[in-house]
């Protein structure tokens, strides 16, 4: 029987990930990923997914966090769930694939500040 990573679709080295590895023991709970996906998912993040399977990872690890929520006893913070707008692409990462992201504008000096005070100040006496 082949199966087929549930994020790229490879049928190559596919293993079984664990949604919920608590105390040492593995869940009944897995989905099936090929080695590279898994490797992604665990060591680099799920950032470093491209954007055609983003979508697919986001909900693969909302689905972890709705199991991992469900064993904790007494949770103090609320359940909170990924969404795409959420992931933050490392400079590395932009770099590697092309990405030129717009510069930030520079922040105002103090001078430019102080100078902005001054002519707010001189409107308002003018009223």
């Amino acid at each position: 029987m082949f199966y087929t990573c549930e994020i790229c679709g490879s049928d190559r080295f596919v293993d079984a990930h664990h949604y919920d590895c608590r105390e040492g023991k593995l869940s009944p709970k897995t989905i099936k990923l090929c080695r590279r996906c898994h490797r992604t998912y665990h060591d680099r993040g799920i950032e470093w997914f491209d954007d055609d399977k983003i979508d697919r990872v986001i909900e693969i690890e909302n689905h972890r966090r709705e199991i991992i929520y469900a064993f904790l006893v007494n949770p103090t913070k609320p359940l909170v769930l990924l969404k795409r707008e959420d992931i933050q692409r490392s400079d590395y990462w932009n770099k590697k694939h092309g990405i030129v992201k717009r510069r930030q504008p520079p922040r105002e000096t103090a001078d430019q500040r102080q100078l902005g005070f001054e002519i707010i100040d001189k409107l308002m006496r003018l009223e």
